[in-house]
């Protein structure tokens, strides 16, 4: 018989709009995790957006996990640029996404870190609109 696992599972969908300036950044989160074995694991997903002086929008998702697990993670990470026009029509300009799909198992007395960061931030003077995207990962004997 094969042996029960944990899961946890999250679906979060967050949208930022700012009318006033005929800006709209929309970001979406998924995030679905099974893990199983004897050990501490802990996940964020993390949304901030502001439309004070430039319209920012930034999504950061990180995993730690100790002990002998194995743990199976699928990460999706979206933000979207959109710009009301003058006949109030959302039009859209520019995307970013990241994305995990991995499984990884470890020993006891191993940690494993990992980050993704996703970033999209509009200068209204410039009428440009930038990404950034980071991911990093690090096992470490404990």
């Amino acid at each position: 018989m094969e042996k029960e696992k944990s899961s946890l599972k999250v679906a979060v969908n967050v949208t930022a709009t700012n009318y006033q300036n005929g800006n709209v950044f929309e970001a979406q989160g998924k995030l679905k995790t099974v893990f199983g074995g004897k050990g501490q694991i802990e996940e964020s997903l993390t949304f901030h957006g502001s439309d004070c002086g430039k319209p920012n929008m930034e999504v950061d998702y990180n995993s730690s996990f100790a002990g002998a697990m194995e743990q199976t993670n699928d990460v999706e990470l979206d933000i979207k640029g959109r710009v009301l026009n003058s006949k109030k029509e959302l039009i859209d300009i520019v995307g970013a996404n990241a994305k995990i799909a991995k499984t990884e198992v470890i020993t006891e007395n191993v940690r494993s870190e990992e980050w993704l960061r996703l970033k999209m931030e509009n200068s209204c003077d410039a009428k440009c609109a930038t990404t950034e995207s980071f991911y990093t990962h690090k096992i470490s004997e404990i």
